[in-house]
Order: C-alpha cells, then sequence, then structure tokens
C-alpha cells in the first residue's frame, strides 16, 4: 500500500464526512449536501457545517445537460507521493455505477496536450469515484485552462464526455484550507 492510498484511507472518513461523497447520493443530491460557503465562477466552496473541512466541487452535465458525474477538490496536509513530493490536493471524481471501470477515466485541459488517464479507487451502492493527487503542474493547469473534458466509458461501450469549466478555479482552490493527512 502506498503512502497517498493509506493517507487516502485516513481521509476518507473525512472526505464522507462533507457529504459530497458518492458513496451515499448521486451527483444531482450531492450538489444540495454540504454548507455552501460562496461561489467563485462555476466553482462552489463546501463545507462540513461549523467547521473548516471543505471542498471546492461541481456537478458535470453531459452535453444535453444531464448531471453525470461531481468533481471535488480538496487540499491537503502532509501527504507525500512515494518520491516525497508534497501532494497539494486530491481530486475527487463521483460518477453513476454503470461505468467501464477496466477503461477509467480522462481528463484533457483545453482539448490541448496530454490526456491524462485515472483509475477508478472503488465503487458503493450509488456510484464509483476516482481519487487521485494532483501535482502543482496539475493544480497549475486547472488555473491557466479554461475547461476541462471529463471522459469515461459507460457499458457496454459509450463514451460520455463532461466539460467542467475552470472558471473561477483559482480564487476557489486559493480559498481552501489544508485539511487531513
Amino acid at each position: 500500500m502506498t503512502a497517498i492510498h493509506r493517507a487516502l484511507s485516513r481521509l476518507g472518513a473525512t472526505i464522507l464526512g462533507i457529504g459530497l461523497f458518492v458513496a451515499a447520493m448521486t451527483p444531482a443530491m450531492a450538489q444540495q449536501q454540504g454548507e455552501l460557503r460562496e461561489t467563485f465562477g462555476d466553482w462552489e466552496l463546501r463545507c462540513v457545517a461549523g467547521s473548516d473541512e471543505c471542498a471546492i466541487t461541481q456537478i458535470g452535465k453531459t452535453a444535453d445537460g444531464q448531471d453525470v458525474m461531481e468533481v471535488q477538490i480538496r487540499k491537503v496536509a502532509n501527504l507525500r507521493q512515494q518520491d516525497g513530493n508534497q501532494v497539494p490536493a486530491l481530486i475527487v471524481v463521483s460518477t453513476p455505477l454503470e461505468v467501464a471501470l477496466k477503461a477509467g477515466m480522462r481528463i484533457q485541459v483545453d482539448g490541448e496536450g496530454n490526456t491524462v488517464g485515472l483509475p477508478y479507487e472503488r465503487c458503493f451502492q450509488r456510484g464509483c469515484v476516482v481519487v487521485e493527487a494532483m501535482s502543482d503542474q496539475a493544480v497549475d493547469t486547472f488555473k491557466q485552462g479554461n475547461a476541462a473534458t471529463f471522459t469515461m466509458v459507460i457499458i457496454p461501450n459509450t463514451e460520455v464526455r463532461s466539460n467542467i469549466s475552470l472558471r473561477g478555479f483559482t480564487r476557489a482552490f486559493n480559498a481552501l484550507k489544508p485539511t487531513g493527512g
């Protein structure tokens, strides 16, 4: 088990406590959970009521406007990769159950550069999640971009894309305080 996965295990209760996690809800329901503290462009800063345990979130929609995922980003403290580099943030993407797990999820910012593939961490009763460390470079790419395209494969073999706006991401990310780790 890597240091990131051990830390993710410790953070699991915190992430679940926010009420934004897919284990118990769909993305549309998740949007109603957590205390809305502030909106930055297209990002919402949501927190556990009465605490500083917060994440920035956005609901991803299909081209025809259906809710298909929730993207949650949290700053973390004291979490390091195997190479010793600090992990500044975690990205948690909640999806429906019918995703093709082996296909993973792909993310590309502004339709340029590399497409990053992310594995699904696990599935719960109502959905599946990607939980992945974000490097400083990944955070900077989000800060400089306009939109991130998240692509998943729905069974049997249908690609579903959702464009997540990065408008307001820098201000939202800068408003977060590190938690956990």
